[in-house]
């Protein structure tokens, strides 16, 4: 029924100032993308993005592209979006997944770091920028990011201890590993750390890659050395 009612709105005279254009466009990307119609979306938001390049919708058809792994036409957008001036938070973090996503991690560095400048106090942003500095082996500053993000905001405390374990077993640290791992223990229930590690080996689209397996076999170590 709502896209019926976009599709109507987009004929009509008072519809075809730009601006409002673009957002029917978008609001039909997004209706397309609830009903899982995959290339009707990026037909729509691409079309939001030609009609005027407004960052939200911008954004909105870059998602959908990343989704797709379709990272030269999210990169011709993002060049487009930032030739207008002003670049924001979202976008940059954007950016930065976009880079993880397509496995160019020297790349992720830079929108990474300008993200964290920009909001230095967001948990998801510090965690981006230390997974882009723990894959291109720059492990002290990871783990000094990622302690940050731990005291940035606790939505994201569990995925975040993940983090310090990789960062520890990249530089084959058993010290350090066996450190992280035990505060993980003293943080959250047996059960509930590895459900949560099960959720997140199954999740297929995060730019963030763990070794899930590994990390659970150093907190199983941990278990067997120091019990429950």
């Amino acid at each position: 029924m709502a896209i019926k009612l976009y599709e109507k709105a987009i004929s009509l005279d008072d519809c075809q100032v730009p601006y409002v254009k673009a957002f029917i466009y978008d609001c039909l990307n997004g209706a397309y993308l609830q009903i899982d119609n995959v290339e009707k979306s990026l037909e729509y938001g691409k079309k939001s993005v030609e009609t005027k390049m407004i960052e939200p919708f911008a954004i909105n058809y870059i998602k959908v592209l990343l989704t797709q792994h379709r990272f030269s036409e999210a990169d011709s957008v993002f060049q487009r979006l930032f030739a207008q001036g002003k670049i924001t938070t979202e976008a940059l973090n954007l950016l930065t997944r976009m880079y993880l996503l397509a496995r160019q991690p020297v790349n992720a560095l830079k929108p990474a770091l300008a993200a964290f400048k920009s909001a230095p106090f967001d948990a998801e942003t510090i965690t981006y920028l230390g997974y882009a500095n723990m894959i291109n082996n720059y492990y002290n500053r990871a783990e000094r990011y990622f302690t940050r993000a731990l005291q940035a905001n606790t939505q994201h405390d569990f995925f975040v201890r993940l983090c310090l374990i990789q960062n520890c077993m990249k530089q084959d640290n058993q010290e350090k590993t066996d450190f992280f791992a035990q505060q993980l223990l003293d943080t959250y229930p047996i059960q509930q750390i590895f459900d949560g590690l099960e959720q997140k080996r199954t999740k297929q689209d995060s730019p963030i890659r763990l070794s899930y397996d590994k990390i659970k076999e150093s907190i199983a170590d941990q278990i067997d050395k120091y019990g429950e």
